[in-house]
């Protein structure tokens, strides 16, 4: 932890106590992370005087360019969940940590480990749908209003209301999306070539 004014949080100052997993219901990736550093100092606690004990979880989705972070305070009377908002400079450390959790532990980014292993391992069936959110679009699957893509290229306003289809590219073991009405491939998680794609997924 720096010694400047925000005592900005580093790398170093976290261990990573649970592998990457999926928080279906939030839409995010997690990790849990044990601090190094004075948390009653940093968070303005008074829990090193006592039997009490921090962690922080990490929550980030993919194609965000923020993350949100969480401590609890555990081991008193009662358990307490708290947001902590890092900095503009945190914010990039704890995405740089958890995109090397995920190539460290699984040799994916983020993108990919959150893709495949929502379509691989947790998914039980489709009706995804592109759609307008805010200041972004996202593909969304209806059935349990799981987000997988998101985006801010306006370009992709065409594609606002039109059912999307999960494809999958087996020379380069990554999954896609298509536009189902007009078979524009919308985004895959590697680069690749449309004349690749061996199999496709059915909705």
């Amino acid at each position: 932890m720096k010694n400047d004014i925000f005592l900005t949080l580093e790398k170093t100052d976290f261990s990573i106590l649970e592998d990457t997993e999926i928080i279906e219901k939030d839409s995010t990736l997690s990790i849990i992370l044990n601090p190094y550093f004075d948390t009653d100092r940093k968070f303005g606690l008074d829990a090193n005087s006592s039997d009490m004990y921090v962690e922080l979880q990490l929550l980030f989705h993919p194609f965000d360019e923020k993350v949100r972070i969480e401590y609890g305070i555990f081991g008193g009377e009662k358990d307490y969940i708290r947001e902590y908002i890092p900095t503009d400079e945190e914010n990039t450390m704890f995405i740089a940590l958890i995109e090397e959790a995920c190539k460290e532990n699984h040799d994916l980014s983020c993108r990919e480990y959150y893709i495949n292993t929502y379509m691989s391992l947790l998914v039980e069936d489709f009706e995804l749908v592109f759609e307008k959110e805010k200041d972004y679009f996202q593909i969304r699957n209806l059935v349990d209003d799981f987000v997988l893509f998101k985006s801010k290229d306006e370009s992709m306003a065409k594609y606002v209301g039109k059912e999307v289809e999960p494809i999958y590219f087996e020379n380069e073991k990554c999954y896609g999306f298509k536009c189902d009405e007009t078979d524009e491939l919308i985004y895959s998680v590697k680069e690749t070539d449309e004349e690749t794609e061996d199999e496709e997924i059915e909705l």
